[in-house]
């Protein structure tokens, strides 16, 4: 079900004006990333804002918990076409212009993360080049408050001894006060005042690893930026100009005054700059948090993790009006500021729901290759029991995947010793003829015995003759 199939409209906003650096990003940022989906550049423009503002900046006037701006991003796209790494290093170059000691590693441990998060610098710092070295030492005075750029994102969290590292995304991205853990080498780890932003970007199918099975509630924290454009045109390459790098520089020098012109931590302080809600703000907020709410009932049909998704839009939204606001040198948030903050959101809200799309698609289809490669290489029909104990994951996809596979055709569903068992079609018509002579393995012959015949299927069965052929000769 799509984003528009619920509760009517959200309350409509009319912001006007400009938003400040974000628009001095896009304009540059789609001039040299011509390939990647708009939505995209935007999102990433914002975690930029959220990594350099560094938690130094806190909404604390209102009824609710302190509202920090710091974002958790993740670009789902299918590889290769929408261009997620080219934005991703343009990204990881602006950090590293302004604030190169804020970027943690996208590859360690929980352990290391957890040490780095703390204050400690790396235990090789010594050897270190003596750039790195004191990128190392200005870290030190950020210690909790840091951001990590993960391309490939599932490589981060995708081995058993990585899949605590998704505890500390859940814990730290609510600001607390302190975190604390204990670990068997390192003991007891502290971390003050901690806080991320991250920036990931991985395919549907491998977008699963990060948001595992069931409700973690990681996937309703992440702003979800799937690509709003269907079709990219190639743009042609050309040489860069002069004010190519000029605008390149005037955005560095906007994001390193955002940089700067917020309280700097030192050894013994961690100081916050407070932003306040201009009132007509406030109100467009609430509209718009209130219909969310609507939205969240539980006797609607919004799917369960979507309506996590729901349920934190509004305090996103927040996020994203702060930044907009830091990002433009003030410190009330206007109700300009909420107004393109809530366009951006409701952007947002509708790649969930193509996010939420495009995994359960990517799920289905690897489970259906998992399953023909499987019954292929069986003699005999499988229950549904020893095809999800070969295969894995959740048994309803599996079951559900089955079911596919029949009507379309390519699974043969029999009852064997009172148990229903599944068998891949082709192989086992190809089975029955590879023996024959090709002369006589027709689409007539086959559909004699099996029905009617797909051109398609009948080049899957011509195929895995071949290959029963081959492996025939072989053994002999």
């Amino acid at each position: 079900m799509d984003a528009n199939s619920f509760g009517g409209d959200a309350p409509r906003v009319n912001p006007s004006g400009g938003r400040g650096w974000l628009d001095d990003w896009m304009v540059y940022a789609k001039s040299r990333a011509t390939m990647t989906d708009e939505i995209m550049i935007e999102a990433v423009g914002l975690w930029l804002l959220a990594t350099v503002v560094a938690r130094r900046a806190v909404l604390e006037e209102l009824d609710m918990p302190r509202v920090y701006p710091n974002l958790y991003t993740v670009l789902i796209a299918p590889t290769t076409y929408y261009h997620k790494s080219t934005i991703l290093r343009i990204a990881e170059g602006m950090v590293g212009a302004v604030a190169p000691h804020l970027l943690l590693p996208s590859q360690m441990t929980p352990e290391i993360m957890m040490a780095k998060l703390a204050g400690q610098m790396a235990i090789n710092t010594d050897s270190l080049p003596p750039m790195v070295q004191q990128q190392e030492r200005d870290g030190v005075a950020f210690a909790g408050v840091r951001a990590v750029i993960g391309e490939e994102a599932h490589k981060l969290v995708g081995r058993d001894y990585l899949a605590p590292i998704r505890d500390i995304w859940l814990e730290v991205f609510d600001n607390p006060d302190f975190m604390s853990k204990e670990f068997v080498k390192n003991g007891r780890v502290v971390v003050h005042h901690p806080s991320l932003s991250l920036l990931l970007a991985t395919t549907p199918v491998n977008s699963k690893v990060i948001f595992e099975e069931g409700d973690t509630g990681l996937f309703s924290r992440f702003a979800i930026i799937t690509p709003e454009s269907d079709r990219i045109m190639r743009v042609p390459n050309k040489r860069v100009r002069g004010n190519d790098f000029a605008d390149g520089k005037m955005v560095v020098a906007g994001l390193r005054e955002v940089y700067r012109m917020l309280p700097m931590p030192t050894a013994t302080s961690f100081e916050t700059a407070e932003v306040t809600i201009a009132d007509d703000a406030l109100g467009l907020y609430n509209d718009y948090a209130g219909w969310l709410h609507e939205q969240c009932s539980p006797n609607g049909s919004l799917d369960d993790k979507l309506r996590g998704t729901y349920g934190r839009l509004g305090m996103l939204g927040l996020k994203v009006a702060m930044l907009l606001a830091l990002g433009d040198g003030r410190w009330c948030v206007s109700a300009d500021d909420w107004g393109h903050a809530q366009v951006i959101c409701e952007r947002w809200r509708k790649s969930a729901h193509r996010a939420q799309a495009m995994m359960v698609q990517s799920m289905d289809l690897q489970c259906e290759r998992d399953i023909i490669r499987y019954l292929t290489g069986c003699e005999k029909p499988q229950t549904v029991v020893q095809i999800h104990h070969r295969v894995g994951g959740d048994r309803r996809v599996v079951e559900r995947t089955l079911m596919a596979l029949k009507d379309g055709g390519l699974v043969v569903v029999a009852d064997g010793d009172g148990k229903k068992t599944y068998e891949y079609k082709p192989m086992a018509i190809a089975r029955e003829f590879y023996t024959w002579d090709d002369k006589y393995l027709t689409p007539y012959e086959i559909s004699l015995r099996y029905g009617q015949v797909t051109a398609e299927l009948f080049d899957e069965v011509m195929r895995l003759v071949a290959i029963l052929r081959d492996s025939k000769k072989d053994g002999e």
